[in-house]
């Protein structure tokens, strides 16, 4: 009975260190919050209210920095100038061309 109990404790014990590292990591993770995490929230929930309310959502990667304007002057005339802008900063971070214009930038 005695090597039952001691078992038992010593699973709990691991137990509970295994959920606090869980936490820990959990914890990191939610705190490593990355320059543009408000536009990628907001921006795809613009883009998913705004554009997907007519037809299915289109990857951002599938076109590039230029089509993406074209398409958010040509289809976003219910839009106001901001939610145009936020949708925009979204789909540009993750255009085609995006990381092109990125390069160019550092160079």
């Amino acid at each position: 009975m005695k090597s039952i109990i001691q078992k038992i404790s010593s699973f709990s014990v691991l137990a509970g260190i295994f959920v606090l590292l869980l936490q820990s990591c959990i914890l990191m993770y939610g705190c490593s919050n990355t320059a543009g995490s408000s536009v990628t929230t907001e921006g795809y929930s613009l883009y998913a209210s705004k554009c997907g309310s007519c037809h299915r959502l289109l990857p951002p990667q599938d076109h590039t920095m230029d089509q993406w304007r074209h398409y958010v002057d040509t289809y976003g005339k219910k839009m106001t100038q901001l939610e145009k802008q936020t949708v925009l900063d979204y789909l540009e971070q993750r255009a085609a061309d995006a990381q092109d214009s990125q390069q160019e930038l550092l160079h």
